[in-house]
């Protein structure tokens, strides 16, 4: 699956993005003790309830919390399990596992607070645990490699299965995010000079040329890198040598295979690149003097949105396959393909943190908003979907059921709210007063009431 995004990257979607093997014990709550356990596919324990709250496996390792999160008070009361239910971490931290969803691979960020914030991470594939040896440590994105923050004011970098430093805590906290780290490269801002490197990773800095400068943003991207010379721009290659020359007045990160420029007279992106500099696309023959921005591939096309908020699907060779206005309302538009031959599915942004879904053919003829809400994980061929699904005060309600990656009903909208399927299982809500989980039947197969603070 690809997610392409618009420009507008900080809003965040009901979505799961998790890629791991599909488990096979999932987290569900004893009605009698109000503890939660373990079940297998067909409901039974398999992990006998006994903790607070109990999260996901992933690797074969879940969190788990001995208290229950809505009356935790401060205590790092968190810990990681193994399938027997065994402690790899004891009961003692305060563990993220957004990570595991959004993008990061098999991995928890660990911390515990006594006097002062402590922060790790725990490697999922080798069990790996780095010890609480800095003040922040970040992951967002699945490269082999954690930010490791000292003060958070200077950072470095760590393997993520070692746990050895392989670049020092010498460089300021932005520009290390790992968005632009690639095949061992990044671009990074040193904290005493203020100047940006072009570093190898365990090895050192790359050199460049005569008045060459880099930038953290948008650091190495498909194996190029944006650099500035005498007020222009162009590309390096990560060996620091020049395969685009400067002549552009402002220049983006490649996404498959093309970048978007700008060059001098012409106002904001006005046309697409490919790796060898030839120009692609040149906006104004699309749409005259309205300047486009390119996001990625869709299908093979170029997906474009433009100044006024409308967006196309364009060949390559310039033909435009499609061009749509957003409905009333919308401000912007995100592409996502789940099956190779199916529609591509259309997500519409709207205000208040509310969405509208619609279908699409590969040929670019779009349908109708048809959903409120879709939720889906990650290889997984059934998607959690709502047509009436809103926000009322600060709660969703609505009905859900379940989608194919064709669109198509696979189980109806009977219930108050559902979790993507997490392998045979998927937990959902039956009712306003109890939950539990169902199989792609649409059996039952545990049930219990809901707490009022879940």
């Amino acid at each position: 699956m690809r997610r392409l995004l618009s420009i507008v990257l900080a809003l965040l979607v009901l979505c799961t993005c998790a890629a791991a093997e599909e488990p096979t014990l999932w987290p569900s709550c004893d009605d009698a003790s109000g503890l939660w356990g373990y079940i297998d596919e067909a409901g039974a324990w398999a992990i006998a309830p006994q903790f607070g709250r109990a999260y996901h496996f992933h690797g074969g390792c879940a969190i788990v919390d001995i208290r229950n999160v809505p009356d935790w008070e401060g205590e790092c009361t968190q810990g990681v399990i193994d399938e027997t239910g065994a402690y790899l971490l004891e009961p003692e931290y305060d563990i993220d596992d957004a990570c595991c969803y959004y993008g990061a691979g098999l991995l928890y960020l660990v911390n515990r607070w006594d006097d002062d914030w402590q922060s790790g991470w725990f490697n999922i594939p080798n069990r790996h645990f780095s010890g609480l040896h800095w003040t922040e440590c970040l992951a967002l994105t699945d490269t082999p490699y954690i930010l490791v923050n000292m003060d958070y004011s200077i950072s470095g970098l760590a393997d993520r299965t070692t746990g050895e430093i392989v670049l020092p805590a010498e460089y300021s906290y932005t520009g290390l995010y790992d968005w632009g780290i690639e095949d061992g490269f990044i671009v990074a801002e040193r904290e005493d000079t203020g100047e940006c490197e072009l570093i190898e990773l365990g090895v050192g800095a790359v050199e460049l040329p005569d008045g060459v400068t880099v930038d953290c943003d948008p650091g190495v991207t498909e194996g190029l890198v944006c650099f500035r010379q005498e007020g222009l721009y162009g590309y390096l290659n990560t060996a620091g040598e020049i395969v685009i020359p400067a002549q552009y007045d402002r220049a983006d990160g490649f996404v498959d295979g093309y970048a978007c420029v700008s060059v001098l007279d012409e106002p904001g992106f006005s046309h697409i690149i490919d790796r060898e500099g030839n120009i692609v696309l040149r906006f104004a023959d699309v749409r005259g003097e309205e300047s486009g921005q390119y996001t990625g591939m869709v299908d093979g096309a170029l997906f474009v949105t433009w100044q006024d908020g409308s967006w196309s699907l364009i060949e390559p060779d310039g033909t435009v396959r499609c061009h749509h206005a957003l409905p009333e309302g919308a401000y912007d538009v995100w592409l996502w393909e789940f099956a190779p031959d199916g529609p591509i599915w259309v997500e519409y942004v709207l205000p208040d943190e509310e969405s509208a879904y619609a279908l699409m053919t590969r040929e670019g003829v779009l349908g109708d908003p048809r959903w409120t809400r879709v939720s889906w994980n990650a290889g997984d061929p059934w998607l959690a979907v709502s047509e009436d699904c809103t926000w009322v005060g600060s709660e969703l309600v609505g009905t859900w059921g379940y989608a194919d990656e064709y669109g198509n009903e696979v189980l109806p909208a009977v219930y108050a709210w559902a979790e993507p399927f997490e392998g045979a299982l998927a937990r959902v809500r039956f009712s306003d007063a109890e939950e539990g989980y169902i199989n792609r039947a649409g059996e039952a197969v545990i049930r219990w009431a809901v707490n009022g603070d879940d």
